[in-house]
Order: structure tokens, then sequence, then C-alpha cells
């Protein structure tokens, strides 16, 4: 089965400076073959304060690292994205193309809320987005703060048009009780398009995929298929953007 799979750090917020970074995301790209998957959506952060990435620099890093797989004789494909911190200046960015839509395709953007917020933007830049031809996909929302609490919150956005994405980590429990059990009632409700195992490291935040959709296929098949679909969808690209 082939399996496509969206994390963060496999480029590095780094992207790929030197050796030693290279050396770490070739042991990741081993451990995801391992796991699986076949596609993996390298994602670093953007805009969240911390890490601003030049899109020129996120494409240039891919394309090393698939090339160094290639020659390591790793059987992984690398698409960039980024995850794109909920800011003011959002579209701004955007417009002014500065923010990576996942696999550089024009039609999905890995969307990241603040933690303890909802701001009083958020619908206006869906909306925007939305304008745009740009699917906004709200990651990790189980452990958001206010959607752990009101999944009326997160209903409201994907009534509008947005999607999510859920942890591998939250549906297996690693992020505790609560966050299983915000993941499962997400799930029921429908409000779940994707699941990723939003990997950090091959130790506190590995992949687990494989552990996720088996016990996801012997739960609810139907919902692993779909979560299936929507992944090899993601990597379609806009017409007239080939």
């Amino acid at each position: 089965m082939q399996r496509i799979q969206k994390r963060k750090d496999v480029l590095g917020n780094g992207c790929v400076r030197g050796y030693y970074d290279l050396v770490r995301a070739l042991s990741m790209g081993r451990k995801a073959v391992d796991d699986g998957i076949t596609t993996l959506i390298a994602a670093p952060h953007q805009l969240n304060g911390r890490y601003k990435h030049d899109i020129e620099a996120v494409l240039a890093a891919t394309k090393n690292l698939q090339e160094a797989l290639l020659e390591a004789g790793i059987p992984l494909q690398i698409c960039p994205a980024q995850e794109v911190r909920l800011v003011g200046q959002l579209i701004a960015e955007y417009d002014a193309k500065h923010i990576l839509t996942v696999a550089n395709g024009g039609r999905y953007l890995l969307l990241e809320l603040p933690n303890d917020s909802i701001p009083l933007f958020t619908k206006e830049t869906i909306f925007q987005l939305l304008q745009r031809g740009v699917t906004p996909i709200i990651v990790h929302p189980e452990r958001h703060q206010i959607f752990s609490r009101e999944p009326d919150k997160l209903a409201e956005l994907i009534a509008q048009g947005a999607q999510s994405q859920i942890t591998a980590g939250s549906y297996l429990g690693y992020f505790g009780f609560r966050t299983r059990r915000v993941t499962k009632k997400l799930l029921k409700r429908h409000l779940v398009h994707y699941m990723a195992s939003d990997a950090h490291d091959m130790s506190l935040r590995p992949f687990s995929m494989q552990c996720a959709y088996r016990k996801l296929q012997r739960q609810n098949p139907d919902l692993a298929a779909m979560f299936q679909l929507n992944a090899a969808d993601l990597l379609k690209t806009r017409r007239g953007m080939d």
C-alpha cells in the first residue's frame, strides 16, 4: 500500500545545512520507509515567531535531500511544504510568495493555530485562502486547548471549507488519555480529513503510522481508506501551475 505522510522536521528547521543535518535526515528517511511510508511531505515551521524559511531554501533543501536519498538507495519521495502559523499578515505573506503550499501545488496549506486561542481573523484568513483556491488544513486540532474543549469551534471552520489533520500519536494515546479521547471525539464527529505522524525525531516523536493505521483499519476501515485517498490528493497540482 502506498502511504503518503506529512511531517515537520526531516529537512530540519535549519533546512539540511550541513553534514550532520543530512545524516540525520537520511536516518529518518530510512525510518520512514521502515514504517511503510512511500511519500513524505516535509514541512518546516513558518511564521511561528522563531523560524522564517525562504521558499527557495526549502525547495533547494528538498531537492538536495531527494538526491541524497536516491544515492543512498532509500526509496522515499520527499515533497516540500511549510507548517504556517496563523498570523495577521499571513495573506500578505502568501500574496508576496513567502509561503509554500503542500508539494508546491497551490491547493493546500498546512495551518497551525496558536495553541491557546482562535484569533479573531481566523475565519477571514480561511475565507481569503479559499478565495485564492487554497484549502487550509488545520494541523493537530486535538491538541489545541480550545478545540479540545469546544469541538464546535473546529466544526465551524470545517463547515467554512477548512480541513483538519490529526497526529497518529494522539490517536494511539502517546500524548495522554485526554488527547486520545478528544481525537476519538473529532473522528466520531467527522471533523478529520488526514492523519500524519508529525514526527520530529527517532526517539521522542517517531513515525507511528503503521501502528496507527492498523488500529484504524480494525476500528473503521472506511475512514482509513478515506485518509489514504485524501493524502494522495494532496500531491495534485492546481491546474495552471504545472
